[in-house]
């Protein structure tokens, strides 16, 4: 059985924790989330961050719908490496905003893989988990950086996984005042 490594383990604690507080101490304040738009999301970092012998650059297009399920927010996107890494996905976002101006968003997806000349991560379907720290402005745009792991969740012998890191614009898809 292979370990997780500590980073990857204290990640994941970490936006687990992020939603539990969420739900327990009121974060996502009802008035915001009732006229949040939907998102169209453009990043661009560096993919396979935590391995500098094979990291690159990337660019991540996504868009976030308006319609809520729960508290959970759809998203769809498409991520490419400077490699030709390309992963297509799609899956649940949860965006907490402890204060108006502030977003703490997580998200977990599933998509379909290729490697490309990059990373080969055992198995063309991977998970991806994200969190996000945005500042957002009056006309809800949102501005800040994201941390996200690919992963096959051992599904094949060969799961070595990657990390991203990345800066982040989410746009509305419609315009109004956030406060």
């Amino acid at each position: 059985m292979r370990k997780v490594p500590g980073f990857l383990a204290a990640s994941f604690g970490l936006i687990i924790f992020c939603f539990f507080l969420a739900q327990k101490s009121g974060f996502s304040q009802d008035t915001i989330r009732q006229k949040e738009p939907g998102y169209v999301l453009l990043a661009g970092g560096i993919y396979s961050c935590l391995d500098l012998w094979a990291s690159t650059g990337f660019m991540n297009f996504q868009i976030q719908p308006g319609a809520r399920l729960w508290v959970l927010q759809p998203q769809a996107g498409m991520l490419v490496s400077y490699t030709g890494a390309c992963m297509v996905y799609g899956g649940l976002t949860y965006p907490a905003t402890p204060v108006k101006w502030l977003v703490i968003q997580t998200g977990a997806a599933v998509g379909f893989y290729d490697d490309g000349k990059g990373i080969h991560l055992g198995y063309p379907v991977e998970f991806r988990l994200s969190l996000s720290v945005l500042f957002r402005f009056r006309d809800f745009t949102q501005v800040g950086c994201e941390f996200a792991h690919i992963s096959n969740a051992n599904m094949s012998t060969h799961n070595p996984g990657t990390e991203s890191l990345s800066i982040i614009f989410q746009l509305p898809m419609r315009h109004g005042k956030a406060w």
